[in-house]
């Protein structure tokens, strides 16, 4: 399970290579963009559906990058907006 040849030049779907993450659910905090979005494209490249937690203050911020995880995938991806501010957003979010 895995790849074992991990090294300085692996890209983030090198880590995940070998991985079945069918059965999961990733959440991810700034999903929407950056380092965010790349690990979420490789967790969806794996088969793990996504959730993505976008700030409170731009949520439309976050289109463009869902727009495409969402082309990238036929995995399913969630979007809520959390208040990065409160140490008790992300968790509430999720617990509703």
């Amino acid at each position: 399970m895995g790849n074992a040849a991990i090294d300085a030049n692996s890209t983030v779907l090198d880590v995940v290579e070998g991985y079945d993450l069918s059965a999961t659910t990733a959440i991810i905090t700034s999903g929407a963009a950056g380092l965010g979005l790349e690990t979420a494209r490789a967790l969806a490249h794996a088969g793990s559906d996504i959730g993505l937690g976008v700030r409170l203050r731009s949520p439309e911020a976050a289109a463009p990058g869902v727009a495409e995880l969402r082309r990238f995938c036929g995995n399913a991806i969630s979007v809520s907006t959390i208040d990065l501010g409160n140490a008790n957003g992300p968790m509430e979010r999720l617990h509703g």
